[in-house]
């Protein structure tokens, strides 16, 4: 949002009806990682979630190693470039391998804002000639609402099984980690609304609304307000040379609704109505028992400002 200078997530809102969309655009390998305000508290959070969670957020399989590896040397390139004394960076692939010290996936990432996940190559389980991506590495620190242990080791497919309307962009979304060029990155914004600004939220209930909860349906429209964030996540993918695996970044900011009306009225707008015309079942897989006092809170507010 607003307050990111570079790498900025891009609300993928355009005024039309929610949908689900692969929504991709060509990013500038100069815009790859942040780099602007912001990333260092980013960074301070991670170091707050490893230092807390470390085996829940930090996971390398051995069919995930030596992508995990490469991926560590293209983001360390990465951020040494465009350091001022990227020369006394310390090269994570240097360090020793012993098992009680850190992969070098998990020390590059804690130079960057973003979170990392590889995906690696293989054959489809179908038994045809076509290649399914699977997550096999990842340090991850902002989930939202899903847990790397249950999904370590699955395909994109599965991944995002329990998501509504997935299955109209599976096939293209596996066509697309398939041809990904080496060389190219792509990016996108993921977008939802959540009762909780904690960054890592491994919990499906994390952030959720209780259809049960008495006070989602007596709130007023400034509580409401005040007390839900607009979490974007905005993903880049990679492909690299050597394993043909997929850098998946994901830098995730959260924007309290009642600043958003009053940052980004134009947004708050578009945020209501794809709120409003959200399926049933995209609203109780978001947790949004109450989608319609919400998007009515944002009009409103957008109306009076």
């Amino acid at each position: 949002m607003a307050e990111h200078t570079s790498a900025t997530p891009r609300w993928p809102g355009d005024g039309k009806d929610f949908r689900v969309t692969m929504g991709l655009h060509i990013c500038d390998p100069d815009a790859w990682l942040l780099r602007g305000p912001g990333a260092d508290e980013l960074i301070a959070n991670k170091a707050r979630v490893l230092a807390k969670s470390h085996q829940m957020a930090v996971a390398v399989l051995p069919e995930g190693d030596a992508a995990a590896r490469e991926a560590a040397q293209t983001i360390f390139t990465d951020v040494a470039r465009h350091t001022s004394d990227g020369a006394q960076l310390f090269d994570p692939l240097l360090a020793s391998q012993s098992e009680d010290e850190q992969h070098p996936l998990e020390r590059v990432s804690r130079l960057i804002a973003e979170d990392v996940c590889i995906m690696t190559p293989h054959a489809a389980r179908d038994g045809s000639d076509a290649q399914e991506y699977r997550l096999t590495a990842a340090v991850l620190c902002a989930p939202s609402r899903w847990s790397l242990r249950e999904k370590l080791g699955t395909s994109l497919r599965s991944i995002h099984a329990p998501v509504p309307g997935y299955e109209s962009i599976a096939a293209p979304s596996d066509r697309f980690f398939e041809r990904l060029p080496v060389g190219d990155i792509m990016e996108r914004t993921n977008w939802s609304v959540l009762s909780s600004p904690e960054l890592f939220q491994p919990n499906s209930e994390a952030g959720r609304l209780s259809v049960a909860d008495e006070y989602a349906e007596t709130q007023s429209e400034t509580e409401i307000l005040t007390n839900r964030w607009l979490r974007l996540e905005r993903q880049t993918l990679r492909k690299m040379p050597n394993t043909g695996a997929v850098i998946f970044t994901i830098l995730t900011t959260n924007t309290r609704l009642d600043d958003l009306v009053s940052r980004e009225p134009h947004i708050a707008l578009q945020l209501a109505h794809k709120i409003r015309t959200a399926p049933s079942d995209t609203r109780i897989y978001k947790g949004w028992p109450d989608a319609e006092l919400m998007a009515a809170a944002l009009e409103s507010a957008c109306s009076a400002a």
